[in-house]
Formats: structure tokens, C-alpha cells, sequence
């Protein structure tokens, strides 16, 4: 944006904004599972959750801490993720190892810095991350 004068939003200017934002957060985000050569949906995570997510990864100092708040990150923005049937298949206990039985490392990795980036905060996350 250039300096110098600045043009000031308007009333409609607003509403729109808000409009854009319901699409956005509401548009599922389809990402690449690098190890299965395929893709899967996912809703986009809501602000709330996305700072707890940010906070968890800057509280941590090991990437091992990290894929654990991305697996956190991926099995609340994915339904299938969340089906008794499949925690039942997959004789898991606690709902967040479907995500680690089912995802290599590298796919927790990417698939939670993919959401992240959808959540319109990927640079301020990566700062946190370093």
C-alpha cells in the first residue's frame, strides 16, 4: 500500500469484509496426504482453536511436541477423522492416534502447517515456531 493519503472504508465496505470472512472460514480446504499420494478434506479451524494450537507450538520446544499439537490441529478439521467406527477399526482409545496411527510424521508435519496457513495466520505461526 502506497503512503500518503489513505482511502477510508466504508459502512458496505464493512459488510463485505464480513461476508468474505464467513466464505473463507466456511470454503473446506482440500490437502494433499503426501504418503498416500491422494487428497482429504478439512474445514478450516476457528480462530479460537488456531491461537490454542499457536500457543501450544510456542510453549513447545521439540518438533516431537509440535506433531503433537498437529495432530491435535488435524482431527478437529477432519470429520471422517472422527468417526467411532473408525476409532473403533482402529482399536484406538484416545481420538488423537487415529491421527498417529494413520499419518506418517512427514504428513502430520505438513498437513498441520497446511491448516495452519489456512487459517490465514501461517507467517505469524512460523515465527511463533521458531
Amino acid at each position: 500500500m502506497q503512503k500518503g493519503k489513505m482511502e477510508q472504508m466504508t459502512f458496505d465496505e464493512l459488510i463485505a469484509m464480513r461476508t468474505k470472512k464467513e466464505e473463507r472460514v466456511q470454503k473446506p480446504v482440500e490437502i494433499l496426504i503426501p504418503s498416500a499420494g491422494k487428497t482429504m478434506i478439512f474445514s478450516r479451524p476457528k480462530d479460537e482453536f488456531v491461537l490454542e494450537i499457536v500457543d501450544e507450538i510456542g510453549l513447545r520446544q521439540t518438533t516431537e511436541q509440535t506433531a503433537e499439537s498437529y495432530r491435535k490441529l488435524i482431527y478437529h478439521c477432519c470429520s471422517m477423522l472422527q468417526k467411532p467406527e473408525l476409532h473403533e477399526q482402529l482399536e484406538v482409545k484416545d481420538p488423537y492416534d487415529v491421527v498417529r496411527v494413520l499419518f506418517e510424521l512427514a504428513d502430520i508435519l505438513e498437513v498441520g502447517s497446511e491448516l495452519l496457513g489456512a487459517s490465514g495466520i501461517g507467517s505469524y505461526a512460523d515465527e511463533v515456531k521458531n
